[in-house]
Order: structure tokens, then sequence, then C-alpha cells
């Protein structure tokens, strides 16, 4: 040791902070390694959850709606035949929301149609427009799902009475 230049005694010394800093930056790279596919998992299951939430509402809305227009027939003559059409469309939209992960899909523009399709059905069987309402997560301070879900479950009531419905 005493043959080493006083620079090689220090270098180690020098160069600690750029060291600590290697190793430290390794630390952090190896555990975002882990850390950033579970937050990716996690972050994907949510978004999933979400969108995957809505359609359901909305096939949901859908059975109900083919319902109420086929007990509508039995009720009266006149079948609202745009309404059948519309809702036909709107049940093939859904039938074309891809149930994978692929970078070709275009979810986005999937959903808005379908959105704007939702807004033309409600309006036609009688709910104003107002079948996205809930949709999208909008709920009140009763947990509900605002009043187009409350609307529904008055008309299932109703139908239920006159025996229309059969799930």
């Amino acid at each position: 040791m005493a043959n080493q230049p006083v620079d090689e005694l220090f270098d180690p010394l020098l160069n600690l902070e750029e060291s600590f800093y290697k190793e430290g930056y390794k630390q952090g790279y190896d555990d975002g390694l882990i850390q950033g596919e579970i937050e990716g998992r996690r972050f994907g299951l949510e978004n999933a959850y979400q969108r995957f939430r809505d359609v359901g509402v909305i096939s949901g809305r859908c059975l109900l709606w083919r319902t109420l227009l086929s007990s509508s027939t039995a009720n009266s003559d006149a079948v609202p035949a745009k309404a059948e059409k519309q809702l036909a469309k709107l049940e093939s939209l859904l039938a074309q929301v891809p149930m994978e992960n692929s970078e070709g899909d275009d979810f986005d523009t999937l959903w808005l149609k379908i959105k704007n399709k939702v807004k033309v059905v409600s309006a036609l069987v009688g709910e104003g427009g107002r079948g996205l309402v809930g949709v999208d997560g909008e709920e009140d301070a009763d947990g509900e799902i605002e009043s187009g879900e409350r609307d529904l479950k008055r008309k299932i009531a109703a139908a239920q009475e006159e025996g229309g419905l059969d799930f």
C-alpha cells in the first residue's frame, strides 16, 4: 500500500457519489421492472372493468328494450319498427366489441357509436334520449345509477304487472 500513489488511494472516495448513484439506479431499475408490471396489470384490470361494466349495462338495457318492444306488440297493433331496427343495429355494435386486447382494435370509435345508438334507441322507446344516464359511472347520492335506472325499474315493474316480461 505504501507503493501506491496518493491519487489511487483517494479514487474510491472521490468516486463514491457516482458508485452510489449507479448502485441506486440499478436497484431502482430492478424494482421498477417488477412494480411496473404489477401496476400495469392493475391499471388494465380497472380500465377493463369500467369499460365492460358499461357494455354490460347497455346489453341489459337492450334485453329490456327488446322485451318491452315485444310486449308492446301484444298490447298494440303499431310496433315501432324504427325502434326495432335501431335496437338491432345497437345489438350488432355490441357484438363487435373486442373481448381481447389487440393494437388493431379501435375501441373508442366503436364505443362512441354505441353510446350514440343508445341515445337513439332510448329516445325511440320513450325514455326521452336519457339512455346514457348512469353509463360511465355517474351515480347519485343513493349509490344507484341516476334517473335512467329508476325509470327502467319503473318500466320493468309496470311490464311485470301486465305479465309481459319473461326473462
